[in-house]
């Protein structure tokens, strides 16, 4: 599967069939807050999230996941 096929549905559809996971590289897919905010909500173990080259994600959903969500990292190049 290709990157560009990934979507912000069906990343919200694996974050909420998978609530266990632990990480999620999402690198280079075009995807939008709502896939951060969806991943998580729905994956409270997430630790690891990766999202470089993920060029609609804006620094407002990486700041307010990694704010809500201590434990989690996000692999990112938004500045902050």
């Amino acid at each position: 599967m290709h990157r560009y096929n990934i979507t912000d549905a069906s990343v919200t559809a694996v974050a909420k069939a998978c609530p266990q996971l632990t990480s999620l590289a999402l690198s280079g897919c075009y995807i939008t807050d709502a896939s951060v905010t969806a991943v998580a909500k729905a994956c409270p173990q997430l630790k690891l999230l990766a999202l470089s080259d993920c060029n609609k994600i804006t620094k407002a959903a990486v700041t307010a996941v990694t704010k809500a969500y201590a434990q989690l990292k996000v692999l990112s190049n938004v500045k902050l």
